[in-house]
């Protein structure tokens, strides 16, 4: 039994799902299921129970995944043992970030990291922020840069890097009207050819919509209606996450029911949607200040009494000693901060 197999399987563990877990690990579906297939057949038992809606872990899927967390680390620690006795470090490192994260924030840290530690190898693995806690979790990934929770993550060490507000985002120099639904009272009224409808009057009234609600945006009046300009106007949301769980509080606090238009897997699609002028999407600043896709997009007034997103590098408790988890630690701490405050 090899380490793949042990990986394969603490990722089903982690997320009861073969579809998600055959992702993390950068396998096929087919490929993926071939591994749980042939790590039961060594066992000699039957380690997961699947149907269509569900994957459950039978009790001997529950003691070999506490197996297979425990033999990863002490293959780890055992792999720096060895290598203790060593002038540098050449060890590898693997990294879960965004896309954004890409270009945002890693550079700051991995520029300094490789100048000092060239030898280690980096293996980058991108996606979802929703994903990234569970990524260090499943120890799919040595390190992650996270959106941090205000709960905090106990099982975690964080090394905190910056916060940045939520912000929803439109394109410039588009007609409002674009974001305006007509309401089905006035669509049957135009239907039945009972009101007198022209391009211009229909602009105007659209863009006073949209007027109206920008000013409720700058202002967040208490008694913000619940269906007066939400409802009518398509939004783009994460379809999980920190981001989407906050929104969605915001939302109820208010008696709020939003227009969702889109639930997208990552900031650069929602991003991409606003562009094409599909509606406003909600993603953290710190995403449309340093995307490439900025370009024609414009921030809308901040929303109140959200608490700001908070972003860090995310390890395990126990690998955070690890000579070259602690090593990128440093690097975050001083490469990131040092380019942030330049």
């Amino acid at each position: 039994m090899n380490d793949v197999q042990l990986r394969c399987f603490v990722a089903l563990g982690e997320t009861l799902s073969f579809t998600r877990a055959s992702e993390r690990c950068f396998l096929s579906p087919s490929a993926f299921s071939r591994v749980i297939s042939r790590t039961e057949q060594e066992l000699g038992s039957v380690l997961c129970l699947r149907n269509n809606r569900e994957v459950r872990l039978t009790p001997a899927g529950r003691r070999f995944l506490l197996y297979a967390r425990e033999n990863l680390h002490e293959l780890r620690e055992l792999r720096e043992e060895l290598s203790a006795d060593k002038s540098e470090l050449d060890g590898e490192l693997s990294i879960f970030a965004t896309v954004t994260a890409c270009y945002s924030i890693l550079p700051g840290m991995l520029a300094p990291f490789r100048r000092r530690h060239p030898k280690v190898g980096i293996h980058l693995r991108t996606g979802d922020a929703a994903d990234a806690l569970a990524m260090v979790r499943s120890e799919l990934a040595d390190c992650a840069i996270a959106p941090i929770p205000e709960s905090g993550v106990g099982d975690l060490f964080v090394e905190h890097l910056t916060v940045t507000p939520l912000v929803f985002v439109a394109p410039k120099n588009l007609e409002k009207k674009q974001f305006i639904r007509v309401s089905e009272a006035d669509d049957d009224n135009l239907d039945n050819g009972t009101e007198e409808h022209s391009p211009d009057s229909s602009s105007a009234r659209f863009s006073d919509h949209y007027s109206d609600f920008t000013g409720e945006l700058d202002g967040f009046l208490r008694d913000f209606p619940k269906d007066a300009l939400w409802n009518r106007i398509p939004v783009i949301l994460p379809e999980r996450g920190l981001g989407r769980q906050r929104i969605d509080r915001w939302f109820a606090s208010r008696g709020i029911e939003p227009n969702i238009l889109a639930q997208v897997s990552g900031n650069e699609g929602i991003l991409a949607m606003v562009k094409l002028g599909l509606g406003i999407g909600l993603v953290p600043e710190l995403v449309v200040k340093n995307s490439p896709m900025a370009e024609g997009l414009e921030i809308l007034p901040h929303l109140d009494r959200v608490p700001d997103f908070g972003v860090g590098v995310a390890v395990k408790k126990r690998n955070a000693e690890l000579p070259e988890v602690r090593a990128f630690i440093e690097a975050a701490r001083t490469g990131f901060r040092s380019e942030s405050e330049g």
